[in-house]
């Protein structure tokens, strides 16, 4: 047997003994000993080959080799094109890019590259797969740097039908200074084998990553975002394309850092917990569904601003399904960080929010605002507490808004009737607000068929905070007194005398209304601007005729004449 291992080893020792480096030094096919310098050799299977500055080699065979090694300084990049249905590169062991060594890899043509890297920082990398195939590791994925020059896109392209298969986690880390990747999918395929995720954490300042999926691509197990270098930024774009994430978290954790996430028209798919978290000076995370194919349903769903960041999360033509929904501090379990100076802002335009439960804390200097408009709707579908503010305290600069009516893309446009579904009980706090910016079609006359309220819940709990109307937007109506139904208690309890009110109706509307010259409140015999029937409660709005002024009619008159006379000049 020892006779046997002897043998065998020594049959081994040939092939490491004839292991080689080469150096591409002039342009070539792969297979071409000129291309390496020599008379008779290419690179085999037990191999390591590097590609010289400048130089470009081609594969038009399968090949096999043990791995590329980097160089030191180049100043222009060396080029593999590996083109061809019958063109491979097979790479058993992983590659280093590292230093400024810089290198593109061109497979087209339904050729295919095997291969692990080891994606250091500097030097410029860039793989173009198109119409092609891949299956790719990668043990470091720290991109390039980009000196402010961003022509320099290093990265994963895939266009046209490409398709590649990961064989590692893809974990975009531009972990240094000035550092950038991208792995971008064109009409193509980014297959990520199980247990694997494409995330990213940019924690290099000024660093970037970018993830785009666009033009019926499809990419599955996404997994976080994290951007925490000072001054770096993140974008993932997914448009008109299929994609799907698990258990996700979005945090901007670096001072001025950026995190932008957005879907479009698109068939996207999240399950699990959904965490957001801006937690930084001019930190800022934006979150956008727009146009999505599908509803997308996940377990639970967490958002927080604190220490001076922005959350923003907005959805168009969308639906999501959650169970706890769950804005500030303590639910989201992030340790015993000071929450303070924090905006969140939640935008929804003819979108729809389903959910369990639904708690906003409130917390020293902070804001949230939840804005609904056109055919929005968040509703609840189990039997638990809605809190808007906290239970006691103090505003101490912040406070919660719930609005009805929002600006979108420059344009007003009004919520309609049932835009907040509480099904059990709707404290609005000391720390609340109630916005009401209305439009003309949330009016109807007063004595005609009212429209269901804006805000609904079984039990209309104390009215605590402050409530605003906002008439500035309400235009085309005809003279007359008109009402709006603001809030219903569904079991049809009074609304006169709410526990924990601080003020009247009278106040509450007076203090905060914002009226026009022809739209205002209006009083009846009782003295109140207010309504309550049923349960509702209304407001009370009257729309004047405008009658010029003395200086508006000699203005009226004066062109009048002007006309005449012309008219009797033409006789």
């Amino acid at each position: 047997m020892k006779n046997l291992s002897l043998l065998t080893m020594g049959a081994l020792l040939p092939s490491l003994a004839f292991a080689a480096n080469y150096t591409a030094t002039v342009d070539g096919n792969f297979t071409d000993p000129a291309t390496w310098g020599e008379t008779e050799l290419i690179p085999t299977a037990e191999d390591t080959f590097t590609i010289g500055s400048g130089v470009t080699v081609d594969i038009t065979s399968a090949v096999v080799a043990d791995k590329i090694e980097y160089a030191h300084n180049y100043q222009v990049p060396g080029i593999l094109n590996i083109a061809g249905e019958n063109a491979s590169l097979t790479l058993s062991n992983y590659s280093s890019l590292f230093y400024q060594y810089m290198m593109v890899f061109n497979v087209s043509e339904g050729a295919n590259l095997d291969a692990k890297f080891s994606w250091g920082g500097d030097g410029y990398y860039k793989m173009n797969i198109d119409a092609a195939t891949a299956t790719l590791a990668f043990d470091q994925f720290q991109g390039s740097k980009f000196d402010g020059d961003e022509t320099l896109d290093s990265g994963i392209y895939l266009t046209n039908g490409a398709v590649a298969t990961s064989a590692s986690n893809w974990n975009l880390v531009p972990s240094s200074a000035d550092h950038s990747v991208t792995v971008s999918v064109d009409n193509s395929k980014l297959q990520m084998s199980n247990a694997n995720w494409l995330t990213i954490n940019a924690s290099g300042n000024y660093s970037k990553a970018n993830i785009f999926v666009k033009n019926n691509s499809t990419v599955n197990n996404l997994g976080s975002f994290t951007v925490s270098g000072e001054n770096a930024e993140a974008n993932i774009e997914i448009e008109n394309s299929s994609a799907t994430q698990s258990g996700s978290t979005f945090q901007a954790t670096g001072q001025n850092s950026t995190l932008n996430f957005t879907v479009k028209e698109s068939s996207y798919t999240l399950s699990g917990d959904f965490k957001m978290l801006a937690d930084a000076t001019d930190a800022t995370l934006n979150l956008s569904f727009i146009d999505n194919a599908s509803p997308i349903s996940i377990t639970h769903m967490y958002i927080g601003a604190r220490n001076g960041g922005t959350a923003n999360y907005t959805m168009k033509n969308s639906e999501i399904n959650t169970g706890f929904f769950y804005i500030g501090q303590h639910e989201y379990n992030l340790g015993s960080k000071v929450y303070n100076n924090g905006l969140v802002n939640l935008s929804l335009y003819n979108s729809k929010m389903t959910f369990t439960q639904f708690k906003v804390n409130y917390w020293d200097n902070s804001t949230t605002t939840i804005a609904l408009s056109g055919n929005s709707k968040m509703v609840q579908s189990g039997n638990n507490t809605i809190n808007f503010g906290t239970r006691d305290g103090e505003k101490k600069g912040g406070e919660v808004i719930l609005q009805l009516g929002d600006y979108v893309d420059g344009n007003f446009v009004a919520a309609q009737s049932g835009a907040f579904q509480g099904s059990y009980e709707f404290f609005a706090t000391s720390t609340s607000t109630l916005k009401f910016i209305l439009g003309a079609e949330n009016l109807t006359k007063i004595g005609e068929e009212t429209l269901g309220a804006l805000i609904s819940a079984r039990y209309f709990k104390p009215v605590q905070g402050d409530i605003i109307l906002d008439f500035s937007n309400i235009a085309g109506l005809s003279a007359g007194y008109y009402q709006v139904a603001l809030i219903a208690c569904l079991s049809k309890q009074s609304l006169e005398n709410l526990g924990g009110l601080t003020a009247s109706y009278n106040d509450l509307f007076e203090s905060n209304v914002i009226e026009t010259d022809i739209v205002k409140l209006f009083y009846n015999e009782n003295g109140d601007c207010y309504t309550i029937k049923d349960g509702v409660l209304y407001a009370n709005i009257e729309v004047l005729n405008i009658v010029p002024e003395p200086s508006t009619y000699a203005a009226i008159f004066g062109a009048l004449a002007l006309a005449f006379a012309a008219y009797r000049r033409r006789k």
